[in-house]
């Protein structure tokens, strides 16, 4: 099922200057319990607008990016915020680069970093992603190189990244990170050798002990795998049952990736303000 979003562009098709003056009342609010309860529509309208102004749909969604919303809407199967859904999915401009950039590295753990590669591979934008990346490997900071080692591990897996996590291979910080990546890039390429097994196998036995391992590896990438094979002998009867499974293996693996920042124990939440106080902590806030 298509999110409750969809629609607004034809709103912004039909009549740009009723939306602008929308966005222009929600610019205008300063007051933070207006802001919440504006937060889902507003962020909504933003990202249709931006094909229109970039600039404009830019300001409106840093306003209401950390607002807490009311109601707590969770976009597909992969279970965006409805906020990095409408971000990653509006129309490319310049203007929104700095939000985008500012969700990865605004993620103090794991799990945040996960769910940003999450909403950026599942909008279609990964060759932005791409050059995202290209430009924290070229940082001398030791900090954005980690960032970037540790998105490539959890993005949908391609020859390039590995090749792109080889290079760091080593000793010392990046070393342990570039091992942590490469772990879980290693954890996708199981995940998807073992469920192209259970999907192909044609005894009952076999699928579910081939599914077995899957749910042992399996993070928020198998889905894209799973779906791709829905014709296998098995899957109408066992299907389901199994990528409930799935499922809850990888929210149980996205649960542990809070504890890690970079693959490593992840730093008190304190400290990591008083080192980035631009960057409010990702998990300190719920969208």
């Amino acid at each position: 099922m298509q999110p409750w979003s969809v629609g607004f562009d034809r709103i912004v098709e039909r009549d740009p200057s009723l939306v602008r003056g929308w966005l222009d009342r929600i610019l205008a609010t300063s007051e933070d319990q207006s802001l919440r309860q504006i937060h889902n529509l507003g962020v909504c309208l933003a990202a249709a607008y931006a094909a229109c102004d970039g600039t404009k749909a830019a300001a409106t969604l840093r306003l209401l990016r950390h607002s807490i919303p009311v109601v707590r809407v969770l976009v597909g199967k992969e279970r965006m915020s409805l906020y990095d859904y409408a971000l990653f999915g509006a129309a490319e401009t310049s203007a929104l680069n700095p939000l985008r950039e500012d969700v990865f590295a605004g993620a103090f753990d794991d799990a945040a970093l996960e769910a940003a590669v999450i909403a950026a591979e599942s909008s279609g934008i990964g060759p932005w992603l791409n050059k995202y990346v290209e430009r924290l490997f070229a940082s001398s900071h030791p900090e954005d190189l980690a960032r970037g080692l540790t998105i490539l591990g959890l993005r949908l897996f391609d020859d390039q990244s590995d090749r792109n996590l080889a290079r760091f291979a080593g000793p010392g910080f990046l070393g342990q990170v570039t091992a942590s990546a490469m772990k879980n890039s290693r954890r996708a390429r199981l995940a998807q050798h073992w469920i192209e097994r259970a999907q192909n196998a044609s005894d009952p036995i076999d699928f579910w002990r081939f599914g077995k391992l899957a749910e042992g590896v399996a993070d928020w990438r198998f889905a894209p795998e799973f779906e791709n094979g829905r014709d296998g002998p098995l899957l109408d009867r066992l299907g389901e049952e199994l990528r409930a499974r799935l499922q809850k293996a990888a929210e149980a693996r996205t649960e542990k990736r809070k504890k890690t920042l970079f693959g490593l124990t992840v730093p008190d939440q304190d400290l990591l303000r008083v080192l980035r106080p631009d960057q409010p902590c990702a998990n300190a806030v719920t969208r």
